[in-house]
């Protein structure tokens, strides 16, 4: 999660178990950025490298040092960051 405030609000990367990833904002209501995508580049069993580059008016997403994914630049809520792992979610398909 990066540019979160003291409340709820909040961006999120999220990378499943079963080889999908998500890219959302919530502030109130969720909105996907990038919803639910399954991806080789997700590793299962192993660790994963997330970036997040914001160069100029645009985020730049990378899994594992491959570009996945562009988007406008939005405003943080915060200036929170927080990191969180969870032994098992499975999403997408």
């Amino acid at each position: 999660m990066w540019g979160k405030d003291d409340k709820y609000n909040r961006f999120n990367f999220e990378i499943s178990s079963n080889g999908y990833y998500k890219i959302f904002q919530f502030n109130g209501n969720y909105t996907n950025l990038k919803d639910w995508t399954a991806s080789d580049l997700v590793k299962k069993t192993d660790w994963n490298k997330v970036t997040i580059r914001k160069i100029d008016s645009r985020y730049y997403f990378y899994l594992n040092e491959k570009l996945i994914y562009t988007s406008d630049f939005y405003p943080f809520f915060g200036i929170r960051l927080v990191f969180r792992q969870s032994e098992y979610y499975n999403a997408g398909g």
